[in-house]
């Protein structure tokens, strides 16, 4: 996936026509993906947690609801 950081998932999500935003709420990371279109469902992601690990894993489950997998 990517070159494996929070960043370079979401830049892999982007390329798919996603506009992406961030969420670090200090006990938990939201991030939410909406098609530039405006057509389908916005997918939120939300992780426990306020540190790095948390961040990417919440990439990571943002990337999957968009079709984008492990070795996506």
């Amino acid at each position: 996936m990517s070159d494996g950081t929070p960043g370079g998932i979401i830049r892999q999500i982007e390329a798919l026509g996603y506009a992406v935003s961030v969420h670090a709420m200090g006990t938990y990371v939201e991030m939410h993906a909406v098609r530039l279109t405006g057509e389908g469902i916005p997918h939120v992601a939300r992780c426990e947690g306020g540190d790095e690990e948390s961040l990417y894993q919440c990439a990571i489950a943002l990337a999957e609801m968009v079709g984008i997998g492990p070795n996506g």
